[in-house]
Parts: structure tokens; C-alpha cells; sequence
């Protein structure tokens, strides 16, 4: 769970997701369900627990054509996981506050920028994942996706699908959206 757990967090901060097996509950109790946990006969609720969002730099020309580092100087979020009958992670929770410095590596230029708020990440059969972000969440768009080739901080609810492959698609977006690569390229 804790490698599941910084994996999110790192998607809520620069959309890095990438596609894969999500992890099945290692342990149980006398009731079938995972020390700690709450058990329903469809779901398994695993948390809430706390997750630290470590720094992060893309390359330059990932997204924006230079390189961008994100630190996150103050974070307090916890993560609540959602388990069917089967032991599969359907979807998660995440919620609290998480205020990310981003820099521009090549000039040393950097704005401070929230990214707090709550977050529900769907997993589906097929590998893909749905991302429902009804507050700030900050998605970097590579070559491919749709929009591409922008770092965008969003402020208001935003939808984003991201395929089995990776590939990420902004579906709806109802707020404001800011480029990290405009922003900081001066």
C-alpha cells in the first residue's frame, strides 16, 4: 500500500501515474478484513492514513522545455483505500493540504502554489484510471496526452482520465487552469 500511496500523491502533484497491477491485501483478521480496517461484504476500506509526497523534477523537455523541480513545503495528506471483495483497490481517497513549490531548473525561477483540496482516483478492470480532483490539483501533460506538452495547476473541479498506457486525457475542467511552463519560462 505505501508504494500505491506515494505513487498518488506523486500523480496529484505532477501526474506521473503509470500503469499497473494494483496491490491486494497482504494480511487479515479474524473477520477476513486487513488489521486496522473496516470491512463491508462488497469493500474494504484500508486508512485513513498519512502519506509524504517526497520532491520530484521532470526534465526538460517532458513537459515545458526546461527542467521543473517540485518540493512541497507543506503537506499533510492522508490517503483512505477502497478494496473490493476480491482484494483489488477500486479506488482511493485523498484530502489535505499540499502547497507545492515549483522552479524552473534552467533559471531558478519558482512560484509557490496550492494544490490542496480532496481527490478521488478510480481504478478500472481495464488498468485505466479516472481522477475526480473537485478542488486544485496540479497534472503534467507529456507529448501524446490531451492537452499536451503543459504542467497545469488546476483550481476548480477537474476530471482527468488516464489510459492503461499512460496516456492522460482532461475530460472536464470547471475553474481556472494555470501553466506551469508560460508561468515560469521567463
Amino acid at each position: 500500500m505505501r508504494s500505491r500511496s506515494l505513487l498518488i500523491a506523486a500523480l496529484i502533484s505532477v501526474g506521473l501515474l503509470s500503469a499497473g497491477a494494483t496491490p491486494a491485501l497482504a494480511a487479515t483478521d479474524s473477520r477476513g478484513a486487513a488489521p486496522g480496517t473496516a470491512q463491508s461484504a462488497a469493500v474494504t476500506v484500508v486508512g485513513p492514513y498519512s502519506i509524504n509526497q517526497p520532491p520530484i523534477t521532470e526534465p526538460a523537455g517532458s513537459v515545458c522545455s526546461f527542467g521543473l523541480g517540485f518540493t512541497f513545503p507543506t503537506q499533510d495528506l492522508y490517503e483512505t483505500d477502497y478494496y473490493n471483495a476480491s482484494g483489488t483497490l477500486v479506488r482511493s481517497f485523498v484530502t489535505g493540504p499540499l502547497i507545492t513549490k515549483v522552479t524552473n531548473l534552467s533559471t531558478g525561477r519558482s512560484v509557490v502554489r496550492s494544490e490542496s483540496g480532496p481527490g478521488w482516483f478510480y481504478f478500472h478492470p481495464d488498468g485505466s484510471l479516472t481522477i475526480v480532483a473537485p478542488e486544485h490539483i496540479g497534472v503534467g501533460f507529456h507529448a501524446g496526452d490531451s492537452p499536451s506538452n503543459e504542467f497545469l495547476i488546476f483550481s476548480g473541479r477537474s476530471v482527468i482520465n488516464i489510459s492503461a498506457t499512460g496516456t492522460k486525457t482532461l475530460v472536464t475542467q470547471d475553474g481556472s487552469a494555470e501553466d506551469m511552463c508560460v508561468t515560469l519560462a521567463s
